[in-house]
């Protein structure tokens, strides 16, 4: 299974995942403070260095962006089933 990750940076960095269809909410909202929080979390929920790097950049230049993360069955990330969306364009 996919999910994908949207964060947003209002007050803190908002996170959520929704499902395949990216209208499903998975998830409830949270937030954490701090960028290095954000991006721990994506690092412990399987993105790439890679994927962490270009994660990076869309919190800077836009303040937002998503994911994909392929899970296996037991919640962990399946691995080479992620998918790099970059930021949203305002």
């Amino acid at each position: 299974m996919r999910i994908l990750i949207n964060f947003r940076h209002r007050s803190g960095w908002s996170i959520h995942c929704l499902a395949p269809d990216c209208k499903t909410l998975v998830s409830p909202w949270l937030t954490v403070q701090e960028d290095e929080t954000l991006l721990r979390v994506l690092a412990a929920s399987g993105a790439t260095p890679a994927e962490l790097d270009e994660i990076a950049n869309d919190m800077m230049q836009r303040g937002r962006g998503s994911t994909f993360i392929g899970l296996s069955e037991t919640g962990r990330r399946s691995s080479g089933s992620s998918e790099q969306y970059g930021g949203l364009r305002r």
